[in-house]
């Protein structure tokens, strides 16, 4: 979502993202998340619990696109 927004803010169009100038820009928000996730993984991978709950997650999804796993979609 944030790389999208990104692309956007790039544009030279008429598209309104004033809004975002009290926020960090698209950019630095994927670069943060992307410095953050080696401990969002390793909490994952500590945590039985997560595992569980990335079952029932995977569960939801299918159930949601009728049996289709769709990885654009979802990421």
């Amino acid at each position: 979502m944030f790389q999208r927004m990104g692309q956007l803010e790039g544009k030279k169009s008429k598209i309104n993202t004033d809004f975002l100038a009290t926020h960090p820009s698209s950019a630095t928000r994927v670069e943060k998340l992307e410095q953050l996730l080696p401990d969002a993984y390793a909490v994952l991978a500590a945590n039985p619990d997560c595992s569980a709950l990335q079952d029932r997650l995977q569960g939801f999804r299918e159930a949601a696109l009728g049996g289709s796993k769709d990885a654009e979609f979802w990421g």
